[in-house]
């Protein structure tokens, strides 16, 4: 070892721990990838409740002539801003609260999906682990740590 400079870092393990286990997994399931897209739906929603404007301004511009039918040189355009505002009294505090809901509930189903996530890898990783012990002769008489459920109790989906 030279002084002055620390030691190599260790070299990376290829046992794959439950952290990166549960982070690959949840990588791939289908509530992590639509995740972003529905908080910054919810995040809108609630941008636009907050707003003045029901919808963004709008320029609108219109022609007509008489070319077609009898082509006397009439000619007519208009040109229009639309700013859509909220009425009296609908742009409530109970559209910011649906809102607000709406964003809390989008981080407790991400949530509850991680938690079931997590615990599919745990029950696979305990279910690894017994084989592994079986394998090895140990016979796997230790059962995993018991995860709440009584054994034989069916899961009920919902």
């Amino acid at each position: 070892m030279v002084p002055g400079r620390s030691s190599p870092p260790p070299a990376p393990s290829t046992a794959l721990s439950l952290k990166h286990a549960f982070e690959a997994r949840w990588a791939r399931q289908p509530e992590a990838l639509s995740l972003t897209t529905q908080q910054e739906a919810a995040q809108a929603r609630r941008d636009s409740a907050d707003s003045w404007f029901v919808e963004p301004p709008a320029l609108e511009v219109a022609g007509k002539t008489d070319q077609l039918d009898s082509n006397r040189g009439s000619r007519e355009y208009e040109v229009g801003i639309a700013v859509p505002i909220w009425l009296s009294g609908e742009r409530s505090s109970s559209t910011a609260a649906l809102a607000t809901a709406e964003i809390a509930a989008t981080a407790s189903r991400a949530r509850g999906a991680q938690l079931r996530t997590a615990a599919a890898v745990r029950t696979a990783y305990w279910d690894w682990q017994r084989a592994r012990r079986c394998d090895a002769g140990e016979g796997g008489s230790r059962e995993r740590p018991r995860t709440g459920r009584r054994r034989g109790q069916a899961h009920q989906g919902g």
